[in-house]
């Protein structure tokens, strides 16, 4: 996997000393596109970072050429999508597959480190944290502080008593979640763990680690009816 300046295709600079933070989400499906428009839109509203690097596949940049066209009209010079090369992308190993996926994502992982690194960011926000759990419990140590999004939080169903029994594989695929989940909680540089389930932070919260972890409710935009349609109820 390239990991060079060059590679990367971004400017090396010695000197930054300005707040920046990067955004990794190398996902084009489902919620990932909005998260990221949401994640533009209330950039404005905060001040601690100043510099907004978005990482993303070169599929994102055509296929929703809306969202970047958003962060343009922002007219902020400081928000930027970056793409990951297409012999990047080309050597990612396909998802179909458990083996195939958990060697992508610990390449996936590395090119969060690669980019976090050469660009210098003081943070890293993952888009998708649960993918990288067992790369950061096992792998490969992030040049800088990280927060993410937990998405599919489990590990709390037995204490709610809503876990059906399980099978020995269950039982053993749940061992080696918790065994990886723990790990990631006392990662040093875990700063805080978003988490759409309400119900699930209280038991996270409960387990050694010196990070925050924070309910992050699930963002719902507001898109008011047509004019025409209103009438149409009357």
């Amino acid at each position: 996997m390239q990991s060079s300046q060059q590679a990367l295709g971004i400017t090396h600079d010695s000197e930054k000393t300005t707040p920046h933070l990067l955004v990794f989400d190398l996902s084009i499906r489902g919620h990932h596109p909005n998260y990221i428009r949401h994640l533009i839109r209330y950039w404005h509203t905060q001040t601690h970072f100043q510099i907004l690097s978005i990482v993303v596949s070169p599929r994102f940049l055509t296929e929703h050429a809306d969202v970047v066209e958003f962060a343009e009209q922002q007219s902020n010079p400081n928000i930027r999508f970056i793409a990951i090369t297409h012999p990047q992308e080309s050597a990612l190993k396909s998802r179909k597959k458990p083996i195939d996926r958990n060697l992508r994502n610990l390449q996936e992982w590395r090119l969060f480190c690669d980019y976090a690194s050469q660009l210098q960011v003081n943070h890293g926000l993952i888009m998708y944290l649960d993918t990288y759990f067992l790369s950061i419990a096992w792998w490969l140590k992030p040049p800088c502080s990280f927060s993410g999004i937990y998405f599919r939080p489990t590990l709390h169903y037995r204490q709610l008593g809503v876990q059906p029994p399980l099978n020995w594989r269950q039982k053993l695929n749940q061992g080696r979640e918790n065994l990886n989940l723990n790990k990631v909680l006392r990662n040093s540089r875990l700063a805080t763990l978003f988490c759409l389930d309400p119900l699930a932070v209280p038991a996270l919260q409960q387990r050694p680690s010196q990070a925050e972890i924070i309910h992050l409710p699930d963002p719902v935009e507001f898109v008011p009816p047509p004019i025409c349609s209103l009438y149409l109820k009357r």
